[in-house]
């Protein structure tokens, strides 16, 4: 499981990746997105993405979400298995809602 501090609500809503960073992250996100990715939900608080179980996906998973908690220090990111998928859910506060709901809406398109 991952996960880091509580998100602090008066904190920024910022990445800390350069933009070369920033852009391979995104990469391999919407990779992860179209070759596992099972559903894609806005919850109140964040978002819920659903992914095959498969442990080289659950490993790649782990890995984005180790950078995003690393730069995006104002969400919570976690990852679980669930029966018949691994799941990863964002979770903020604040403005950080938004900012994952935008997230999730430009992984859709």
């Amino acid at each position: 499981m991952s996960g880091s501090a509580e998100p602090n609500p008066d904190e920024p809503v910022a990445c800390e990746l350069t933009p070369g960073d920033h852009r391979k992250q995104s990469q391999r996100w919407a990779g992860l997105v179209r070759d596992a990715g099972l559903s894609q939900e806005r919850t109140p608080d964040g978002i819920l993405l659903r992914f095959r179980a498969d442990p080289a996906v659950e490993r790649e998973l782990e890995a984005l979400v180790a950078v995003e908690n690393e730069c995006c220090g104002w969400a919570r990111w976690q990852v679980r298995n669930d029966r018949d998928a691994v799941v990863m859910q964002a979770s903020a506060s604040g403005y950080g809602i938004q900012t994952l709901h935008q997230m999730l809406d430009r992984s859709a398109g």
